[in-house]
């Protein structure tokens, strides 16, 4: 079975590019949020 690993660095990149989209769009901020949870989620069931 595959498994997805975050590391730090990819975190830390995740974090940056929200802190991006979040100084323009909100709503787009909330969608991307979402939608890597989700697919993290369907990854694992």
């Amino acid at each position: 079975m595959a498994e997805i690993a975050c590391t730090v660095p990819a975190l830390n990149e995740m974090n940056d590019i929200a802190d991006y989209i979040s100084l323009s769009n909100q709503y787009a901020l909330e969608k991307l949020v979402t939608s890597v949870f989700e697919a993290i989620i369907q990854f694992h069931t």
